[in-house]
Formats: C-alpha cells, sequence, structure tokens
C-alpha cells in the first residue's frame, strides 16, 4: 500500500483512538509530535516512513491509556498489519514505540536516527506543555 495513504489511514486512527481522550496523550498531541518527528526526519535523513507511523503510533499503546494493550503494542500492531506492512516494519516501528516513553531515569536513548526524531520530538512537545502550564 502507498506510504501516504497508510499515513492518512493512521491519522484516521489515532483521531478514533483518542476522541474521548483528556490526558493530554491526544490526538493534538500525537500530531504535534508527528509534524515535529517529520521535520527532524528530514533534516536527519532518517526514514521517514519508519518516523511518521512511529510518531503517529506512539500513545496508541500508552501504558497510562491502555495498559492491557501496552506490553503487546497491540492497537499499533493491529493497525500496521490491517494494513500490509512487512514485519521488518512492525518490529522496527514497535521498537521506536518502546523507546520512545519517558520514564525518568529509565529512559532509553534509542539507538536508531529514526528513534531519535521521534523520542526528541515528543519531549520537546511535551516541553511546550509544561511551559505553557
Amino acid at each position: 500500500m502507498e506510504t501516504e495513504l497508510i499515513i492518512e489511514k493512521a491519522k484516521k486512527y489515532i483521531e478514533q483512538i483518542f476522541s474521548d481522550d483528556c490526558s493530554g496523550h491526544d490526538y493534538y498531541h500525537t500530531m504535534r509530535v508527528y509534524r515535529l518527528a517529520v521535520q527532524l526526519a528530514e533534516q536527519e535523513k532518517a526514514d521517514k516512513r519508519i518516523v511518521q507511523l512511529a510518531a503517529l503510533l506512539h500513545d496508541v499503546d500508552d501504558v497510562k491509556l491502555s495498559p492491557e494493550t501496552h506490553e503487546q503494542k497491540t492497537n499499533a500492531v493491529k493497525f500496521m498489519k490491517n494494513n500490509g506492512l512487512d514485519e521488518s516494519v512492525i518490529r522496527f516501528v514497535c521498537k521506536i514505540i518502546d523507546e520512545v516513553s519517558f520514564a525518568g531515569t529509565d529512559s532509553v536513548t534509542p539507538d536508531t536516527i529514526e528513534g531519535k526524531c521521534v523520542q526528541d520530538a515528543d519531549r520537546l512537545d511535551a516541553l511546550g506543555a509544561i511551559i505553557i502550564a
């Protein structure tokens, strides 16, 4: 399936997933992370498709929002499988999602440029929320 179509479907999927969310891990947060991560990916010459998918799906299985799907990344995996993505892409995106999570001193530094783009975008968005608050 064409990348642009999958990305559009992912945007609609996250809008549906986060339609009732008030935690700050909502559609708007995800879209801000997505836009920033794509900018970083372009600057860093990262795999844009991987960054797009990981940024869009990074919170669909967040432990605070969906503890029952968190461990296996059930929502993210189901979306990617339903859209015909290769197992290698699914594993890569899920690895990035695992690395993005911020857990105080237990944070992981991603070992790929794609993971770093998404993690940096997520943290920059969180910083913006803190500054505004």
